[in-house]
C-alpha cells in the first residue's frame, strides 16, 4: 500500500529534522572538544542489520558513539527530538537540579552534563520513582544505549531548547568515578 503524499511529507520533514539535531548535537560535542562518532547509516538499515551477528549488528547501532567519556569504554549515545509537550516534564524538573528515576538513570541538562563532564558537577538532585517513564526505556532499549538525549523545539520561538541528558545509571557511576564527581 502506498502513502500518502501528505504521509510521504511528514516523514521527509520528521527524518530531515531528525538529522539537523543529531548535528547539532554532534556541533555541541565539538564545541566541548569530546570526540563523538556518528553510527554509519543509524536507523535507516533495521531490516539489514537484524540479519547480521551480534558483533556485526553494533557497528550500526545507536546515533553515535564516543569513547572519550570513559577510558575504554565505546559509550553510545541515543538522539531523540519530540515535541516540547512531550518531553514537558523531564524539562520541567530538570530547570534547577538534575532528575535521578531511581534504579534507572539520571537527567540532567546541558549546562549540568557539561559540568559532570568536567568534573565540577556536585549539586542536589531530585529523586523519583520509576513509574510513566515507558518512552525513555524504549530510548535506551532501541538501540541499546547508555546517553539519550532530548531535544524539543522551543515554542517562543524557531530555536530549540538546549538538550538534556538522559544518563543509565551504571554510567553515572562510571564518569563519577573516572572524573572525580560526587553524586
Amino acid at each position: 500500500m502506498k502513502k500518502t503524499l501528505k504521509k510521504r511529507t511528514l516523514g521527509k520533514r520528521n527524518r530531515n529534522t531528525g538529522r539537523y539535531t543529531e548535528q547539532k548535537l554532534l556541533k555541541l560535542f565539538q564545541s566541548w572538544n569530546i570526540n563523538i562518532h556518528q553510527t554509519i547509516a543509524s536507523g535507516s538499515l533495521k531490516q539489514v542489520t537484524n540479519r547480521l551477528s551480534k558483533q556485526d549488528k553494533d557497528l550500526f547501532i545507536s546515533d553515535f558513539y564516543t569513547e572519550d567519556l570513559i577510558k575504554g569504554e565505546v559509550i553510545r549515545i541515543e538522539n531523540k527530538k519530540r515535541q516540547y509537550k512531550v518531553f514537558k516534564k523531564y524539562y520541567e524538573k530538570t530547570g534547577d537540579k538534575p532528575l535521578i528515576i531511581k534504579d534507572f538513570c539520571m537527567i540532567v541538562n546541558q549546562t549540568d552534563f557539561k559540568n559532570m563532564l568536567d568534573g565540577k558537577f556536585n549539586q542536589p538532585y531530585e529523586v523519583i520513582e520509576d513509574k510513566n517513564n515507558k518512552l525513555l526505556h524504549d530510548f535506551f532499549n532501541q538501540d541499546n544505549a547508555q546517553i539519550v538525549s532530548l531535544i524539543s523545539p522551543d515554542d517562543n520561538s524557531s530555536r530549540y531548547k538546549d538538550f538534556l541528558f538522559c544518563i543509565d545509571n551504571k554510567i553515572i557511576n562510571k564518569l563519577i568515578k573516572e572524573r572525580g564527581m560526587h553524586k
